[in-house]
């Protein structure tokens, strides 16, 4: 592993407006962190609103590139419930299947024309009918999905993204429990990410991320940690699932005084993790589509210094 993953898109520009000179000017600042390993990026019609071209012109030649298909999953089961790839919808679930092969196509066509180094890792999520409560009949769908995903030539691995699942205290997301997503990882050539803020949102629970992290470790599948954050209230919402920044530390440029997500939390994830995640990293939002661009960049920098702090073994 070399370096933070950072999922920079949520407070990106782009997310909210496609400015070419802002969104550059976005990538310089980030390129200039030489912790920063790669980006996790969601793939759509492209790999970013502007284009493959763009985002691989702007970008360091040694960044990774962990893919992931939540924007997209999430996009189309606002209007379609079934779509997802542990659905028991049958037309849902192929859909969803299909729009894999798409991520595939995408990748392929970036390897040829960008190097085959470029991507690490694609995230998928484990999404059953929306509001289902049947995880057995879910899993199945899951398994079924699994097995035509993992029979394509994938020019890198593959997670699972272990999101709140549909038993939680604080549903947000209600997908498949960890201990059947575990379950898929055997015999298969799969792993797991771990995302704070899911996880805590799960169980209304802080300590909830080192459970998982444990049991995922245990089962050897742990190939993944993200962090997003969750607060208890202000401008990001009360235990929302929307990637608050973390609390305000020494030096910090924000001072999200209501984030749940500390720099000691963090740590003591990451120092539970050891060297089992294949990537480590931060997913964090701007909330505010008005909000100026140094506020934008701002969350990511503070991002990357908490990290860095998470990482070090003496008392923050």
């Amino acid at each position: 592993m070399t370096g933070f993953i950072i999922g920079a898109y949520p407070s990106a520009p782009s997310f909210y407006y496609l400015d070419e000179e802002d969104e550059s000017k976005f990538f310089r600042l980030l390129s200039d962190r030489e912790e920063i390993g790669g980006l996790e990026q969601p793939c759509l019609k492209e790999m970013h609103p502007l284009g493959n071209e763009f985002l691989f012109s702007h970008i360091p030649e040694d960044w990774k590139i962990v893919c992931t298909a939540v924007m997209y999953t999430m996009g189309q089961r606002k209007d379609n419930p079934g779509f997802g790839l542990a659905s028991t919808d049958e037309e849902g679930r192929k859909a969803c299947v299909r729009f894999h092969r798409h991520i595939l196509e995408q990748m392929n066509t970036c390897t040829a024309r960008y190097g085959s180094h470029r991507f690490s890792h694609l995230e998928i999520q484990s999404a059953p009918l929306k509001n289902c409560q049947d995880a057995d009949a879910s899993t199945e769908a899951f398994l079924t999905s699994l097995k035509e995903i993992l029979s394509w030539d994938w020019p890198c691995k593959i997670v699972i993204e272990h999101c709140d699942d549909m038993h939680s205290k604080r549903l947000s997301k209600g997908f498949l429990p960890l201990l059947n997503e575990i379950a898929a990882c055997r015999n298969k050539d799969l792993g797991i990410c771990i995302n704070w803020a899911r996880s805590v949102l799960e169980a209304d629970d802080i300590y909830e991320p080192l459970k998982a992290i444990a049991m995922c470790k245990e089962a050897g599948v742990l190939k993944g940690l993200m962090f997003s954050g969750t607060a208890t209230g202000g401008s990001w919402g009360d235990h929302n699932d929307n990637h608050v920044p973390f609390a305000p530390f020494a030096d910090s440029r924000l001072k999200v005084e209501e984030s749940l997500l500390t720099v000691e939390r963090a740590r003591d994830c990451i120092q539970l993790a050891g060297n089992a995640p294949e990537f480590i990293g931060a997913k964090l939002m701007e909330y505010n589509r008005d909000a100026d661009f140094d506020h934008r960049i701002g969350i990511l920098l503070d991002g990357v210094d908490a990290l860095n702090l998470a990482q070090r073994k003496d008392t923050v």
